[in-house]
C-alpha cells in the first residue's frame, strides 16, 4: 500500500484487500463529495458478510446508519457522529486525497501485524482538516469464520503490542478532538 501510495498518479487514492468487493458505484459516490467538500478523504460505508463455510452459511450484519457527515477542524460533535456511524478501523471504505497523505508523509507502519489500517486512519483523522462521511455503502467485507483462527495463531507475539499500539492512537486520536474515552458510549471501541 505504501508503494501504491507512491506511485499512483492520479488525485485520489483508495484501497481494496484482494478477498472484498468495491461497490459499482463506490468510486463515484466518494470522488463527488471528495471534489464538492474539498475534503482530505472520505469515509464509505461497510457491508459485512460472514461465510461459515463448514456449514455453508451466509450471514449478512446490517450496515451501520449511513448519512453525509461533515468533519471540519476539531469537531468534536461530528467526530462523535462520524466515529458512531462509520467502520474507523478500515482504510478500504475511505478515498483519500493523494495530496493530503504526501504532504503529511502519511503512510502504513510496516511494523504492525495487525490493525495497520487503524493507525494509517488515525494518522489521517490527526493532520486532517476536513474529513466527510457519504450516505452510500461502498465496500463489502468478506469474513470466512473458519479462517481467522489461523492468521492469529501466525501473528499472535505480535498481537497484544498491536492492540495496545491501536488503542493508544485511539486515545490520542479522541484527545485531538476533545472527546473523553472514557465515556460509557465509548465503552464497545475500548474493547
Amino acid at each position: 500500500r505504501n508503494l501504491g501510495i507512491e506511485l499512483a498518479t492520479g488525485d485520489y487514492v483508495t484501497f481494496c484487500d484482494a478477498d472484498d468487493e468495491l461497490l459499482p458505484s463506490a468510486l463515484s459516490d466518494m470522488l463527488t463529495v471528495a471534489k464538492k467538500y474539498s475534503a482530505d478523504f472520505v469515509v464509505g460505508g461497510i457491508e459485512n458478510v460472514s461465510i461459515d463455510q463448514r456449514r455453508n452459511e451466509k450471514r449478512i450484519t446490517s450496515p451501520l446508519e449511513r448519512e453525509l457527515i461533515i468533519l471540519n477542524d476539531r469537531d468534536a460533535l461530528a467526530f462523535c457522529k462520524l466515529w458512531e456511524n462509520n467502520d474507523m478501523l478500515s482504510s478500504c471504505t475511505k478515498l483519500f486525497s493523494r495530496d493530503f497523505l504526501i504532504n503529511y508523509g502519511i503512510r502504513y507502519n510496516e511494523k504492525l501485524v495487525v490493525l495497520e489500517d487503524f493507525d494509517f486512519v488515525a494518522s489521517c483523522l490527526l493532520k486532517a482538516k476536513k474529513v466527510v462521511s457519504v450516505d452510500s455503502i461502498v465496500y463489502r467485507y468478506f469474513h470466512y469464520i473458519n479462517t481467522g483462527a489461523n492468521y492469529l495463531r501466525r501473528s499472535r507475539r505480535d498481537f497484544a503490542d498491536d492492540v495496545a499500539h491501536a488503542y493508544n492512537r485511539q486515545k490520542q486520536a479522541f484527545e485531538y478532538y476533545g472527546v473523553d474515552l472514557f465515556e460509557n458510549r465509548w465503552r464497545r471501541w475500548r474493547c
